[in-house]
């Protein structure tokens, strides 16, 4: 790696990515889909929120390209330290948030993916934990009580 550092902030999201799938990971939860929904839900709702989607909408898939757009938006106005910081509460969200904040940082710098920023590694992990929260994700608006 021609003696370069990986970047400190890409290596501590791969970290919390890393933690965040060992702890949604399907094989974790012995109950079967349901006790996995139930868990799953709690972060997926609170991305759709920052996604700005109603709440009928609130149970939907996460989409990694929609959060990287919105971050664009949250950026613009000022508001994407502070959503960063309403996150950490979180694991799975701030790892999501966090991930795809690396990416965000790599094309606001119109940077590639190479072994320092180790852009590839991060956006697959990201990826895989978004994908891990959209099981048994809605596709259709739920009727809130």
């Amino acid at each position: 790696m021609s003696g370069k550092k990986i970047d400190e902030q890409a290596a501590t999201a791969l970290v919390l990515l890393d933690r965040a799938i060992r702890q949604v990971h399907p094989e974790r939860f012995f109950g079967g889909d349901d006790e996995a929904a139930v868990y799953l839900n709690s972060p997926r709702i609170a991305l759709n929120a920052f996604l700005g989607r109603p709440q009928t909408q609130r149970l939907f898939p996460i989409d990694y390209n929609q959060l990287l757009l919105i971050f664009v938006e949250y950026e613009k106005k000022g508001l994407l330290q502070q959503a960063m910081k309403l996150a950490q509460s979180d694991l799975v969200m701030y790892a999501v948030m966090r991930g795809v904040w690396q990416e965000f940082k790599l094309v606001l710098l119109k940077q590639p993916h190479d072994q320092i920023n180790i852009g590839k590694e991060v956006e697959s992990a990201t990826k895989t934990l978004i994908g891990l929260l959209n099981r048994n994700a809605s596709t259709k608006p739920v009727p809130m009580p």
